[in-house]
């Protein structure tokens, strides 16, 4: 599997480097969704359903011939 940058390392190699962290304190514009599945999609390459909510799902299935994850 390949060795991803950190966060930091990311910003620094576009010039971003000074950019800090904020908090962030927001309300919810509306109710929970009715349905789950608006959150996944199902990856083309593997058939594997996607949780749109979990960025390292979604960085793994934008990498062309990749694996299933493992399922838990």
């Amino acid at each position: 599997m390949p060795k991803w940058p950190t966060v930091h390392e990311f910003l620094k190699a576009y010039g971003i480097a000074s950019v800090r962290p904020r908090t962030v304190i927001g309300t919810r514009v509306s109710d929970d969704p009715a349905d789950e599945r608006v959150h996944f999609y199902v990856c083309k390459v593997c058939g594997q359903a996607v949780d749109m909510r979990d960025l390292g799902q979604v960085f793994h299935h934008e990498v062309p011939g990749h694996e299933p994850l493992p399922t838990q």
